[in-house]
């Protein structure tokens, strides 16, 4: 996928509830962080339950294959993955993911 116009490789995570950016990326990326809204999550957990601390969100604009969409994203200090797309995102986007079986 495209953001800002540079290639970035994501985890599409179908058990991730939200999904999340590295903090890195989003300056490799110029992207802005901007602060938690009222009744945001100030903590995720991750996979194996150790917490993840929002550190606040950015908007970002994708561009997969042509297709351009805009949602806002959670920073977090680090990620094994650049970027996490999760399912807030795969259903805002009625995104489906085709198996092969």
């Amino acid at each position: 996928m495209l953001i800002n116009q540079t290639e970035v490789l994501a985890l599409v995570d179908s058990g991730a509830s939200k999904s999340l950016i590295a903090e890195e990326m989003v300056y490799q990326l110029g992207l802005e962080i901007k602060p938690l809204l009222q009744g945001d999550l100030a903590v995720l957990f991750s996979a194996d339950g150790n917490p993840l601390p929002i550190m606040g969100r950015t908007q970002i604009t994708f561009d997969i294959a042509g297709l351009k969409f805009t949602c806002d994203v959670n920073v977090v200090k680090q990620l094994n993955h650049a970027l996490i797309v999760g399912c807030d995102i795969l259903k805002s986007t009625g995104a489906l993911i085709d198996l092969g079986g």
